[in-house]
Formats: C-alpha cells, sequence, structure tokens
C-alpha cells in the first residue's frame, strides 16, 4: 500500500471517541461551575453588603447626618440612603440582630450611623448552604468586623 492514496482527516472511530470524551467532560464540569458559580456570588454579596455598610457609615461622617441601612432578610435587600437597592442572589440567606426602636416593622432591620461614625450596631449572618458569615457593626465606632460562623 502506498501512503500518497491515502486520504488525509480522522476515521468515524476517532471523531466518535473525541465526541465521546467532550460530552462526558462537559457532564462533569457542568454541574461543577453551577457551584462556583454560586459560591463567587455568595462572595460578591457578602462584599456588597459590607460595602454598603461601610459606605452608609463614611456618609453619615461626611455630611453629619444620621443614615439609615434597611436589611430585608424576607426580600433580600439592602438599601441604605438614597443609593440603590441592593438585592441579593435568592440562594442566600439572611438573619439579622439589630435594634428594634429603628425597625418599622419585623420584616425589616435598620442600621443607623450617626455623624461621628458611632452606629446603632448590630449583626448581619449572610449564608449559604452550611457556610456563614457574620458582619457584625460595632456601635461606639460603626466599624464592620467580619467573621466565620462556625457550624
Amino acid at each position: 500500500m502506498r501512503d500518497g492514496n491515502r486520504a488525509l482527516g480522522f476515521t468515524l472511530l476517532e471523531l466518535l471517541i473525541a465526541l465521546s470524551i467532550a460530552g462526558l467532560l462537559l457532564a462533569v464540569s457542568g454541574p461543577a461551575s453551577y457551584k462556583m458559580y454560586q459560591s463567587m456570588q455568595y462572595r460578591e454579596a457578602v462584599r456588597d453588603v459590607r460595602r454598603a455598610l461601610d459606605s452608609a457609615r463614611y456618609s453619615a461622617m461626611v455630611t453629619g447626618k444620621p443614615v439609615n441601612v434597611v436589611i430585608s432578610p424576607r426580600d433580600k435587600t439592602v438599601l441604605y440612603s438614597d443609593k440603590p437597592l441592593l438585592e441579593l442572589p435568592e440562594f442566600i440567606d439572611l438573619e439579622t440582630e439589630t435594634a428594634a426602636e429603628l425597625s418599622e416593622d419585623d420584616t425589616q432591620a435598620v442600621i443607623q450611623y450617626y455623624g461621628d461614625g458611632s452606629s446603632t450596631g448590630g449583626t448581619i449572618n449572610i449564608g449559604r448552604n452550611d457556610r456563614w458569615i457574620r458582619l457584625h457593626v460595632g456601635w461606639l465606632l460603626g466599624k464592620v468586623e467580619q467573621s466565620v460562623v462556625e457550624p
């Protein structure tokens, strides 16, 4: 047999094997990439809530006027001052502990920052599956401390 007469290319068997391997890789990596995407959204949500708290404190100190941060665990939203509403993904859980006097109803929690940087204080727990991050707002200085909640 001469090599010059053979057609160049892949055989049907080679193509089937390559497509089978690609299909297996896609089937295995699909769920893993979705979990990775949710994990990324969770970390971003923690950063966004912390950023909202820090921004509200800064705004109160600059203007000298109180600024409220309103957290709604049921709606999974965070709102402060005239800033846009921060909506968290559906799979994220929120728990709050704040001063009851500032809340209009049981569905919202309010942390108020004052012009000197102090606040009413409070705790926001942000969870996904069995992993929880705690954002604790100190009342004296209004600073936010982040920690992992041990199961």
